[in-house]
């Protein structure tokens, strides 16, 4: 009687319940080819961004916008550990940065649609402007994703009563590679709207 008791009692635990979650996710996606969730693509076209001119893959630039936040995220979890405060505080700013990226592609796709529609611009500039835009509006969707990644890390971790360095290294990180690649973002749009204005 007492051991079923404990074996019910770890069933319904709450690591036991995160782990049938995730073993429920990963079966419906591989085993029942479950692919509604399959944001890999938007990683991809996110990373076909970072390609030079003849079409290879810019090392540099990897390292420099999801290596360096890495070895940020390490030395900061180091310093000090992820706490409540902060979490509360990331929260915020990636839900104000998610709706801002909402309004910045609606923003895209309007340029995009009066570029194509405008007789203005020679053939040329009308090229550049949409592959411009294209990287920018894959750029923007790869953000809104990390930043819903983040979101959910950051909601798990607000259940937690002390924190990890692990889990410290990843909101960091997450946190470190969203605004890296803001910088990104800004830069397109820069581009895009310089040229219009010319």
């Amino acid at each position: 009687m007492q051991t079923l008791r404990e074996a019910v009692e770890f069933l319904i635990s709450p690591s036991m319940l995160i782990i049938i979650s995730i073993s429920a996710f990963l079966i419906g996606r591989f085993f029942f080819k479950i692919s509604n969730g399959k944001c890999i693509d938007i990683l991809k076209n996110h990373l076909n961004c970072f390609r030079k001119a003849g079409g290879k893959l810019s090392v540099i630039s990897i390292i420099l916008y999801f290596g360096v936040p890495l070895l940020l995220a390490v030395a900061l979890a180091m310093i000090h550990k992820i706490n409540n405060d902060a979490i509360n505080i990331i929260t915020i700013i990636i839900s104000i940065l998610t709706s801002m990226f909402f309004t910045v592609l609606a923003f895209v796709l309007d340029i995009k649609a009066k570029t194509s529609e405008s007789s203005s611009y020679c053939a040329s500039d009308a090229k550049i402007i949409s592959d411009v835009l294209k990287d920018t509006y894959y750029s923007i969707m790869f953000e809104i994703l990390a930043s819903i990644i983040l979101l959910i890390f950051c909601f798990i971790d607000l259940f937690a009563s002390k924190f990890t360095v692990i889990e410290s290294v990843i909101v960091y990180y997450m946190t470190l590679v969203i605004l890296a690649n803001l910088f990104i973002v800004l830069k397109k749009i820069y581009k895009v709207l310089e040229k219009m204005m010319n």
